[in-house]
């Protein structure tokens, strides 16, 4: 009997150990396939020849290139417009996609609510955060998108103005033309006297959502 039990607890132990592997091997990262070049791809993307940027990237991303990944999403949502497909596009932005540039997570932000397809709160702060943590790194269409989600979906309309008000600063063109429709309207001084006492009281980094308050997709930027 003895022996039986030791059989089947050696038995247990190979296939638990069979499935963790199985487990780590089906979650592990593609590595990225050196003979496939996206060089091609990603001149032709460049170039506007969405269609054919799409046939000659897909093998590449699916391959595992970085770049191709990112530009693959782009296409899928919404470049290629007889293509969108919001699933696959969220799909490629995996963690190394979208911290392969700050461009990158800013696209990631942009993309949640298109792929989630619904405006939890929950879904929106998590958007949010992403944008700071793009803006934070140099984005300054992340500082952008994220003061227009804040003022639009958040019902924020002061604390989203004073991320757009930055990123006009910075040289955002469609920061700065709020901006300048803010200034031209009859408590334009108001509004903005309002927004830069923000700015100044509460720097960006601990302006909600605070830098240090949330876990960062991508620790290298």
């Amino acid at each position: 009997m003895t022996r039986i039990f030791a059989s089947m607890h050696v038995r247990m132990a190979y296939a638990a150990a069979a499935l963790l592997f199985s487990t780590v091997l089906w979650s592990a990262p593609a590595v990225a396939d050196p003979s496939i070049d996206a060089g091609p791809g990603v001149a032709a993307y460049e170039a506007g020849d969405y269609a054919r940027a799409h046939d000659l990237l897909k093998p590449a991303a699916e391959a595992g290139d970085i770049q191709a990944r990112y530009l693959m999403a782009r296409l899928l949502s919404g470049d290629l417009a007889d293509r969108t497909d919001y699933q696959q596009a969220f799909a490629y932005l995996d963690a190394k996609t979208r911290c392969f540039s700050v461009d990158a997570l800013n696209f990631y932000a942009n993309a949640m609510l298109r792929y989630h397809g619904e405006e939890r709160y929950t879904i929106l702060v998590e958007e949010i955060e992403i944008y700071k943590e793009a803006a934070g790194a140099g984005s300054i269409k992340a500082l952008f998108n994220m003061g227009l989600t804040i003022t639009k979906n958040m019902r924020k309309p002061v604390l989203g103005a004073s991320y757009v008000y930055e990123a006009a600063e910075k040289g955002d063109p469609q920061g700065s033309q709020i901006i300048k429709r803010i200034k031209a309207d009859h408590s334009g001084d108001i509004a903005l006297a309002r927004i830069r006492k923000l700015v100044r009281e509460q720097p960006f980094e601990v302006r909600w959502p605070a830098l240090t308050s949330f876990r960062r997709q991508c620790p290298a930027f």
